[in-house]
Protein backbone atom coordinates (compact mmCIF):
# COMPACT_ATOMS: atom_id res chain seq x y z
CA UNK A 1 0.00 0.00 0.00
CA UNK A 2 2.55 2.14 0.80
CA UNK A 3 4.12 1.67 -2.83
CA UNK A 4 1.33 2.77 -3.97
CA UNK A 5 1.10 5.86 -2.35
CA UNK A 6 4.70 6.71 -3.36
CA UNK A 7 3.67 5.96 -6.83
CA UNK A 8 0.87 8.41 -6.92
CA UNK A 9 2.84 11.08 -5.15
CA UNK A 10 5.55 11.09 -7.50
CA UNK A 11 3.13 11.21 -10.34
CA UNK A 12 1.78 14.26 -9.05
CA UNK A 13 5.30 15.50 -8.32
CA UNK A 14 5.79 14.72 -12.31
CA UNK A 15 2.74 16.82 -13.53
CA UNK A 16 3.31 19.68 -11.41
CA UNK A 17 6.61 20.00 -13.23
CA UNK A 18 5.24 19.14 -16.61
CA UNK A 19 4.64 23.07 -17.95
CA UNK A 20 8.44 23.67 -17.19
CA UNK A 21 9.31 20.93 -19.44
CA UNK A 22 7.57 22.78 -22.20
CA UNK A 23 9.51 26.25 -21.43
CA UNK A 24 6.45 27.51 -19.12
CA UNK A 25 5.73 28.40 -15.44
CA UNK A 26 9.53 28.47 -14.98
CA UNK A 27 8.63 29.37 -11.20
CA UNK A 28 7.09 25.75 -10.50
CA UNK A 29 10.84 24.86 -9.42
CA UNK A 30 10.50 26.96 -6.71
CA UNK A 31 8.13 24.60 -5.18
CA UNK A 32 9.71 21.74 -5.68
CA UNK A 33 11.20 21.52 -2.37
CA UNK A 34 7.89 21.66 -0.54
CA UNK A 35 6.22 18.75 -2.67
CA UNK A 36 9.23 16.70 -1.89
CA UNK A 37 8.90 17.73 1.53
CA UNK A 38 4.95 16.82 1.39
CA UNK A 39 5.88 13.94 -0.44
CA UNK A 40 8.44 12.31 2.21
CA UNK A 41 5.49 13.09 4.75
CA UNK A 42 2.90 10.85 3.52
CA UNK A 43 4.59 8.16 2.70
CA UNK A 44 6.43 7.81 6.07
CA UNK A 45 5.17 4.91 7.67
CA UNK A 46 3.68 4.88 10.93
CA UNK A 47 3.45 2.57 13.71
CA UNK A 48 0.56 1.41 15.78
CA UNK A 49 -0.37 2.11 19.01
CA UNK A 50 -0.55 -0.79 21.44
CA UNK A 51 -1.94 0.69 24.30
CA UNK A 52 -5.51 -0.95 25.05
CA UNK A 53 -6.70 2.21 25.78
CA UNK A 54 -6.32 4.08 22.43
CA UNK A 55 -7.57 0.75 20.68
CA UNK A 56 -10.54 0.35 22.31
CA UNK A 57 -11.97 3.65 24.20
CA UNK A 58 -13.87 5.00 20.56
CA UNK A 59 -16.03 1.79 21.06
CA UNK A 60 -16.15 2.27 24.89
CA UNK A 61 -17.40 6.00 24.13
CA UNK A 62 -19.95 4.58 21.62
CA UNK A 63 -18.14 6.77 18.87
CA UNK A 64 -18.53 6.34 15.21
CA UNK A 65 -21.23 6.72 13.17
CA UNK A 66 -24.62 4.91 13.61
CA UNK A 67 -26.52 3.67 10.55
CA UNK A 68 -29.72 4.74 9.61
CA UNK A 69 -31.39 1.06 10.14
CA UNK A 70 -30.97 -0.56 13.82
CA UNK A 71 -30.58 -4.10 11.95
CA UNK A 72 -27.05 -2.60 10.69
CA UNK A 73 -26.17 -1.06 13.94
CA UNK A 74 -26.51 -4.87 15.45
CA UNK A 75 -24.77 -6.48 12.18
CA UNK A 76 -21.78 -4.35 12.22
CA UNK A 77 -22.35 -2.02 14.74
CA UNK A 78 -20.66 2.25 13.93
CA UNK A 79 -17.95 2.99 11.71
CA UNK A 80 -15.47 4.23 13.45
CA UNK A 81 -13.10 4.41 10.39
CA UNK A 82 -10.88 2.91 8.04
CA UNK A 83 -13.38 0.42 6.96
CA UNK A 84 -14.48 -0.35 3.11
CA UNK A 85 -17.80 -1.98 2.73
CA UNK A 86 -19.86 -2.37 -0.42
CA UNK A 87 -23.38 -1.99 -1.19
CA UNK A 88 -25.23 -3.69 -4.25
CA UNK A 89 -28.75 -4.42 -5.76
CA UNK A 90 -30.24 -5.40 -8.76
CA UNK A 91 -31.01 -2.49 -11.22
CA UNK A 92 -34.09 -0.54 -9.92
CA UNK A 93 -34.39 -1.95 -6.51
CA UNK A 94 -33.67 1.05 -4.64
CA UNK A 95 -29.80 1.23 -4.15
CA UNK A 96 -29.33 4.51 -5.04
CA UNK A 97 -32.11 5.40 -2.24
CA UNK A 98 -30.60 3.24 0.43
CA UNK A 99 -27.36 4.74 0.02
CA UNK A 100 -28.66 8.66 0.10
CA UNK A 101 -30.35 7.77 3.30
CA UNK A 102 -27.37 6.27 4.55
CA UNK A 103 -25.41 9.43 3.77
CA UNK A 104 -28.15 11.17 4.99
CA UNK A 105 -27.93 9.79 8.17
CA UNK A 106 -24.03 9.95 8.52
CA UNK A 107 -24.14 13.45 7.88
CA UNK A 108 -26.20 14.58 10.73
CA UNK A 109 -23.59 13.03 12.83
CA UNK A 110 -20.52 14.79 11.28
CA UNK A 111 -18.41 17.20 13.97
CA UNK A 112 -16.65 20.23 13.46
CA UNK A 113 -15.07 20.59 9.27
CA UNK A 114 -16.24 17.21 9.00
CA UNK A 115 -17.83 16.34 5.36
CA UNK A 116 -19.15 13.35 3.50
CA UNK A 117 -18.33 13.01 -0.25
CA UNK A 118 -20.83 11.48 -2.41
CA UNK A 119 -18.40 10.94 -5.75
CA UNK A 120 -20.90 9.81 -9.11
CA UNK A 121 -19.91 8.28 -12.33
CA UNK A 122 -23.47 7.07 -13.39
CA UNK A 123 -26.25 8.61 -12.50
CA UNK A 124 -26.73 12.41 -13.02
CA UNK A 125 -25.56 14.35 -10.00
CA UNK A 126 -28.86 16.54 -9.78
CA UNK A 127 -30.63 13.68 -9.07
CA UNK A 128 -28.66 12.12 -6.16
CA UNK A 129 -28.99 15.61 -4.74
CA UNK A 130 -32.88 15.68 -5.46
CA UNK A 131 -32.83 12.30 -3.27
CA UNK A 132 -31.12 13.51 -0.68
CA UNK A 133 -33.63 16.56 -0.35
CA UNK A 134 -36.50 13.83 -0.37
CA UNK A 135 -34.64 11.23 2.14
CA UNK A 136 -33.62 14.02 4.53
CA UNK A 137 -36.92 15.75 4.18
CA UNK A 138 -39.21 13.01 4.37
CA UNK A 139 -40.80 13.82 1.51
CA UNK A 140 -42.18 12.81 -1.99
CA UNK A 141 -40.86 14.56 -5.06
CA UNK A 142 -44.31 15.64 -5.36
CA UNK A 143 -44.74 16.61 -2.00
CA UNK A 144 -41.20 19.08 -2.66
CA UNK A 145 -42.68 20.75 -5.69
CA UNK A 146 -46.36 21.70 -3.71
CA UNK A 147 -44.20 23.36 -0.80
CA UNK A 148 -42.11 25.63 -3.47
CA UNK A 149 -45.67 26.27 -5.36
CA UNK A 150 -46.54 27.57 -2.00
CA UNK A 151 -43.22 30.22 -1.88
CA UNK A 152 -41.55 27.44 0.74
CA UNK A 153 -38.84 26.73 -1.09
CA UNK A 154 -36.50 28.64 0.87
CA UNK A 155 -37.37 27.10 3.59
CA UNK A 156 -37.11 23.47 2.82
CA UNK A 157 -33.80 24.00 1.69
CA UNK A 158 -32.41 25.65 4.89
CA UNK A 159 -34.23 22.99 6.82
CA UNK A 160 -32.42 20.45 4.67
CA UNK A 161 -28.90 22.23 5.14
CA UNK A 162 -29.77 22.42 8.96
CA UNK A 163 -29.96 18.63 8.92
CA UNK A 164 -26.75 17.42 7.13
CA UNK A 165 -27.09 18.41 3.51
CA UNK A 166 -24.90 21.47 4.24
CA UNK A 167 -22.00 18.45 4.93
CA UNK A 168 -22.67 17.06 2.00
CA UNK A 169 -20.94 17.24 -0.90
CA UNK A 170 -22.34 15.78 -4.45
CA UNK A 171 -19.59 15.53 -7.34
CA UNK A 172 -20.13 14.10 -10.63
CA UNK A 173 -18.34 12.83 -13.28
CA UNK A 174 -19.14 10.46 -16.15
CA UNK A 175 -15.34 10.25 -16.92
CA UNK A 176 -14.20 9.34 -12.90
CA UNK A 177 -10.43 8.44 -12.32
CA UNK A 178 -8.60 7.40 -8.90
CA UNK A 179 -6.40 10.18 -9.49
CA UNK A 180 -9.44 12.79 -9.68
CA UNK A 181 -11.03 11.10 -6.56
CA UNK A 182 -7.19 11.16 -4.61
CA UNK A 183 -7.42 14.40 -5.78
CA UNK A 184 -10.85 15.50 -4.05
CA UNK A 185 -9.64 13.63 -1.26
CA UNK A 186 -6.96 15.73 -0.08
CA UNK A 187 -8.80 19.23 -1.05
CA UNK A 188 -11.55 18.07 1.48
CA UNK A 189 -11.95 17.12 5.32
CA UNK A 190 -13.97 14.04 4.39
CA UNK A 191 -15.22 11.46 7.19
CA UNK A 192 -17.03 9.45 4.82
CA UNK A 193 -16.55 8.50 0.51
CA UNK A 194 -19.17 7.15 -1.06
CA UNK A 195 -17.71 6.09 -4.84
CA UNK A 196 -21.00 5.23 -6.91
CA UNK A 197 -20.57 3.08 -9.29
CA UNK A 198 -17.20 2.09 -8.14
CA UNK A 199 -16.17 -0.60 -10.78
CA UNK A 200 -16.75 2.50 -13.44
CA UNK A 201 -13.88 4.60 -11.77
CA UNK A 202 -10.64 4.50 -13.56
CA UNK A 203 -6.81 4.21 -13.25
CA UNK A 204 -3.66 4.76 -14.98
CA UNK A 205 -2.89 1.96 -17.09
CA UNK A 206 -6.22 0.98 -16.68
CA UNK A 207 -8.47 -0.81 -19.65
CA UNK A 208 -11.85 0.13 -18.91
CA UNK A 209 -13.45 -2.61 -20.89
CA UNK A 210 -11.22 -4.88 -19.33
CA UNK A 211 -13.94 -5.86 -15.93
CA UNK A 212 -12.02 -9.34 -15.30
CA UNK A 213 -11.05 -9.93 -11.10
CA UNK A 214 -7.93 -9.06 -11.89
CA UNK A 215 -8.92 -4.87 -12.69
CA UNK A 216 -11.27 -4.72 -9.95
CA UNK A 217 -8.70 -6.44 -7.31
CA UNK A 218 -6.50 -3.48 -8.29
CA UNK A 219 -9.17 -0.95 -8.20
CA UNK A 220 -10.43 -2.00 -4.65
CA UNK A 221 -6.81 -1.82 -3.87
CA UNK A 222 -6.26 1.86 -4.37
CA UNK A 223 -9.93 1.85 -2.15
CA UNK A 224 -7.88 0.75 0.10
CA UNK A 225 -5.52 3.54 0.85
CA UNK A 226 -7.86 6.10 1.22
CA UNK A 227 -7.86 5.79 4.47
CA UNK A 228 -4.28 6.07 4.86
CA UNK A 229 -4.07 9.21 2.67
CA UNK A 230 -6.76 10.89 4.45
CA UNK A 231 -4.91 10.01 8.28
CA UNK A 232 -1.74 11.88 7.05
CA UNK A 233 -3.23 14.66 5.58
CA UNK A 234 -5.81 15.41 8.33
CA UNK A 235 -5.54 12.72 11.29
CA UNK A 236 -8.36 11.10 10.56
CA UNK A 237 -8.95 7.43 8.76
CA UNK A 238 -12.15 7.97 6.07
CA UNK A 239 -14.45 5.19 6.31
CA UNK A 240 -15.31 4.42 2.49
CA UNK A 241 -18.35 3.10 0.62
CA UNK A 242 -18.79 1.59 -2.75
CA UNK A 243 -21.81 1.20 -4.82
CA UNK A 244 -21.81 -0.99 -7.60
CA UNK A 245 -24.72 -3.72 -9.66
CA UNK A 246 -25.64 -7.16 -8.41
CA UNK A 247 -25.43 -9.87 -11.27
CA UNK A 248 -29.10 -10.70 -13.63
CA UNK A 249 -29.36 -13.68 -12.09
CA UNK A 250 -30.23 -11.70 -8.99
CA UNK A 251 -33.35 -10.06 -10.45
CA UNK A 252 -36.59 -11.05 -7.90
CA UNK A 253 -34.88 -12.72 -5.60
CA UNK A 254 -34.54 -12.09 -1.72
CA UNK A 255 -31.61 -13.59 -0.83
CA UNK A 256 -28.24 -12.68 -2.51
CA UNK A 257 -24.56 -13.79 -1.75
CA UNK A 258 -21.11 -12.93 -2.79
CA UNK A 259 -21.62 -14.71 -5.93
CA UNK A 260 -24.04 -12.29 -7.13
CA UNK A 261 -22.18 -9.26 -7.37
CA UNK A 262 -21.11 -8.00 -11.11
CA UNK A 263 -18.31 -8.57 -13.17
CA UNK A 264 -15.95 -9.94 -9.93
CA UNK A 265 -16.67 -13.02 -7.62
CA UNK A 266 -13.24 -13.26 -6.25
CA UNK A 267 -11.08 -9.89 -6.78
CA UNK A 268 -13.79 -7.22 -5.21
CA UNK A 269 -14.90 -9.19 -2.28
CA UNK A 270 -11.82 -9.55 -0.93
CA UNK A 271 -10.79 -6.44 -0.47
CA UNK A 272 -14.08 -5.34 2.20
CA UNK A 273 -14.60 -5.62 5.27
CA UNK A 274 -18.35 -5.59 4.89
CA UNK A 275 -21.02 -6.04 1.80
CA UNK A 276 -24.65 -5.63 1.75
CA UNK A 277 -26.50 -7.22 -0.99
CA UNK A 278 -30.04 -5.65 -1.21
CA UNK A 279 -32.76 -8.20 -2.49
CA UNK A 280 -36.23 -8.16 -3.81
CA UNK A 281 -39.03 -10.08 -4.85
CA UNK A 282 -41.72 -9.64 -7.48
CA UNK A 283 -44.55 -11.20 -5.07
CA UNK A 284 -47.47 -8.05 -4.88
CA UNK A 285 -47.11 -8.95 -0.69
CA UNK A 286 -43.56 -8.61 -0.54
CA UNK A 287 -43.51 -4.58 -3.51
CA UNK A 288 -42.54 -2.72 -0.33
CA UNK A 289 -40.10 -5.21 1.50
CA UNK A 290 -36.25 -5.49 0.62
CA UNK A 291 -34.07 -7.47 2.11
CA UNK A 292 -30.46 -6.45 3.31
CA UNK A 293 -28.08 -9.63 2.95
CA UNK A 294 -24.96 -9.62 5.19
CA UNK A 295 -22.90 -11.31 2.58
CA UNK A 296 -19.88 -10.75 4.27
CA UNK A 297 -18.88 -8.71 7.74
CA UNK A 298 -15.11 -8.48 9.48
CA UNK A 299 -16.39 -5.93 12.00
CA UNK A 300 -18.73 -8.21 13.87
CA UNK A 301 -18.59 -11.82 12.04
CA UNK A 302 -21.69 -13.58 12.45
CA UNK A 303 -21.92 -15.51 9.12
CA UNK A 304 -24.76 -14.67 6.59
CA UNK A 305 -27.69 -12.47 7.72
CA UNK A 306 -30.71 -11.25 5.99
CA UNK A 307 -32.81 -8.42 6.97
CA UNK A 308 -36.43 -7.57 6.12
CA UNK A 309 -36.78 -3.46 5.55
CA UNK A 310 -39.71 -1.59 4.36
CA UNK A 311 -39.38 0.47 1.52
CA UNK A 312 -41.30 3.95 0.56
CA UNK A 313 -39.88 4.80 -2.80
CA UNK A 314 -41.85 8.38 -3.32
CA UNK A 315 -40.03 9.28 -0.07
CA UNK A 316 -36.37 7.21 -0.52
CA UNK A 317 -36.63 5.71 3.26
CA UNK A 318 -35.95 2.61 4.65
CA UNK A 319 -37.14 1.57 7.71
CA UNK A 320 -36.34 -1.68 10.15
CA UNK A 321 -39.58 -4.20 9.18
Amino acid sequence: MEKISAKYQALHIIEHLLPVTEGKEIDRLQTLPALVSDFNQKVRTEFVPRDIQSLFQNRLDGKGLQWPLQCLNESFGSLLGGTLGHIFAPVDAGKTSLVCQVASHFSRQLAGEERLLYYCNEEIGERIQQRLYQTTLGLSEQGILQHMETGRGQELEMTYLKNGGSQIDVYHNPESSIEELFSLVEGGYYRVIIVDIADHVSFRGDKKEDRTSSRLEALYRYYRELPSITKKRYGREVDIITVGQADAASAGKKFLYKTNTAESKVGKPGALDWEIGMGETYAPEERDFRFLNITKNKLRPKGFECHPVTFNREKGRFKDA
